[in-house]
């Protein structure tokens, strides 16, 4: 779920890399380029890309910060299909896929917290809006869940999977030493049309038509995910994969359902 809205006068202009991506003023040429860039990657198979989006100390700010409250973080090893539904988010599977990680939930930031700032800065809401081409976009208005950060330590890993929305918002703060690639299969469902045979093909190892994303520590990734099948690969070694997940919505008000909000941080309230 995309989700919405929370008016916020909070100022992170400090923290982005303006040299690179100056959308302090989307109207101004250098601004209208990045968001033409972005449009375009978007339009090739459904991620953009904004490497270096953070300044060096604003990244190593916020690692800081979420290697800190990594004791606190709540952690799930689930098969995506553990309730025999055959469903995640709505879409059926042809194999169990695995989610094993942990989280921080939104709610456990400080209210100084550089990660806190970033997702609560107007001019963030702004620039995915120019990205999306979308008149409305709001900030979940979800206090739990709404900005997450997930831990993947040794032996975890995100499977295969659809989004039930398109626009997921993510921001590398850390790679592990091994494993931890985004890979994904661009529009591999159609107009809601299950292609099983495709998708089981890819779940059980075949790799044509997957991707692999080059994501590193400081890149913003703005992904399309509802037709294109994706996952985190197993992460081996002692350094966890540290990722921010932002939630944003066409509608304000919106919310997490209780049984989503129990998944990542293991209260519904």
């Amino acid at each position: 779920m995309l989700a919405a809205s929370m008016s916020s006068s909070s100022d992170a202009a400090d923290l982005i890399n303006l040299a690179r991506y100056p959308i302090a003023d989307l109207a101004s040429p250098a601004a209208r380029g990045v968001i033409s860039d972005g449009r375009a990657q978007l339009a090739r198979n459904g991620l953009c890309l904004l490497h270096d989006f953070l300044e060096p100390g604003a990244l190593a700010l916020m690692a800081q910060e979420a290697c800190s409250l990594l004791p606190f973080a709540y952690y799930k090893d689930e098969g995506m299909m553990g309730d025999g539904s055959g469903r995640l988010n709505g879409r059926r599977l042809p194999r169990p896929s695995r989610n094993a990680a942990a989280a921080i939930a939104y709610d456990r930031l400080a209210p100084a917290s550089p990660i806190r700032r970033l997702y609560e800065w107007d001019g963030l809401v702004g620039l995915f809006r120019e990205l999306l081409g979308v008149e409305r976009f709001y900030r979940c208005a979800d206090p739990i869940i709404s900005c997450l950060l997930i831990y993947y330590g040794d032996g975890d890993e995100l499977g295969w999977h659809f989004d039930p929305n398109n626009g997921v918002v993510t921001l590398l703060l850390q790679a592990p030493e091994q494993g931890g690639e985004f890979e994904f299969v661009p529009d591999i469902r159609r107009h809601d049309t299950e292609d099983f045979p495709a998708i089981a093909h890819i779940m059980d190892g075949a790799r044509e038509g997957v991707i692999t994303a080059p994501i590193r520590p400081g890149t913003l990734s703005l992904f399309q995910g509802v037709d294109s099948l994706h996952r985190v690969t197993r992460v081996t070694g002692p350094r966890p994969r540290i990722m921010l997940t932002m939630s944003f919505d066409t509608e304000p008000g919106a919310q997490f359902s209780p049984e989503i909000r129990r998944r990542y941080s293991g209260r519904v309230a």
